[in-house]
C-alpha cells in the first residue's frame, strides 16, 4: 500500500512539474534578473545567493511576495517570506 501511495505522490509531482515548466518570460527585471510568469505564480532567480544559497523568489498573481524556493529540491525555505514585499508591476 505503501509503495502505491508513493508512485501516486510521483505522479502528482511529475505533473506539477511539467505544469510550471510553462514558464513565460515577461518585461519586467528585479536585481537584473528576468521575471517569469507560471500558471500559478511569478518566479525570478535571486542574484544576491550563489551556488548551493541559491534561491528561487516567487510571488502570487497578485505580485505579493510568497517566499523562496531552493532551486535544488524545490522546498519554499522556512522563514523566507518576506511581508509587505511586492514584484514590481510593468
Amino acid at each position: 500500500m505503501l509503495a502505491l501511495a508513493n508512485i501516486g505522490l510521483a505522479v502528482y509531482l511529475a505533473s506539477k512539474v511539467k505544469e510550471t515548466s510553462r514558464a513565460v518570460s515577461t518585461d519586467i527585471i528585479v536585481k537584473g534578473a528576468c521575471v517569469y510568469e507560471t500558471p500559478f505564480d511569478f518566479r525570478h532567480l535571486d542574484t544576491l545567493h550563489k551556488g548551493k544559497g541559491a534561491e528561487i523568489e516567487t510571488y502570487d498573481k497578485r505580485h505579493n511576495h510568497l517566499g523562496a524556493i531552493c532551486p535544488h529540491c524545490g522546498a519554499y525555505k522556512p522563514g523566507s517570506l518576506v511581508p509587505g514585499r511586492m514584484l514590481p508591476k510593468n
